[in-house]
């Protein structure tokens, strides 16, 4: 298996891993009309990122089969740009056009929130179902945290969102849980909480 930067021909199966990872941890967004949902998600991935600057996978025997991103510290993660509603509402009907919209701005809430200075981000971390188990995610992370030390970052932080199953393989790879301030929009963000990890200066072992 190889990990290598994402690229414009990535798109396709990177718009399907995300699809999968709002099923497991946002459902609101995927409602039951799956393949709506994923024409919509690589419809906004060519929109507004098609080179998938940033973006990391793990390619199986030509299978695109784990995904993850990283945002410097001096480029931090952005809201990705939607489709128009009426191009949502024709793909959905209208009242899952409501749901997916409100579940996306919940979700761009929680994961592109302003993070303190000097941390970077790692995000969008997904293994494809068939490939769970196999220690990818691990060494998926482990790739992104080296990228990011390479480029002088120090602090790393991370989004997890309730329903994330591997919570706990991050706690194993030095990730701890920190308090966040709500602000007063708290209360519309999709559930979950920030993780933070000290990656060493450039030239340390993290």
């Amino acid at each position: 298996m190889e990990i290598r930067p994402a690229n414009v021909g990535d798109v396709d199966a990177v718009g399907d891993l995300l699809v999968h990872l709002y099923e497991a941890e946002a459902p609101n967004i995927v409602n039951s009309n799956r393949a709506g949902c994923l024409d919509l998600v690589r419809r906004s991935l060519r929109q507004a990122n098609p080179d998938l600057a940033g973006g990391y996978v793990i390619e199986a025997s030509g299978q695109i089969v784990a995904y993850g991103a990283i945002a410097p510290a001096d480029d931090p993660r952005r809201p990705i740009r939607q489709p128009g509603f009426r191009t949502i509402w024709r793909t959905l009907g209208l009242f899952a056009a409501l749901r997916y919209l409100v579940g996306i701005k919940r979700l761009m809430l929680r994961v592109c929130a302003q993070l303190p200075p000097g941390n970077a981000q790692i995000h969008s971390i997904v293994v494809h179902p068939a490939f769970r188990g196999l220690g990818l995610c691990r060494s998926l992370v482990d790739h992104l945290e080296s990228e990011l030390r390479r480029a002088g970052n120090e602090s790393i932080m991370l989004y997890v969102l309730k329903g994330n199953d591997v919570i706990g393989l991050y706690g194993k790879l030095g990730y701890r849980r920190v308090a966040a301030g709500g602000g007063p929009l708290e209360w519309l963000k999709h559930p979950g909480f920030v993780m933070h990890k000290f990656l060493g200066r450039k030239g340390e072992k993290g």
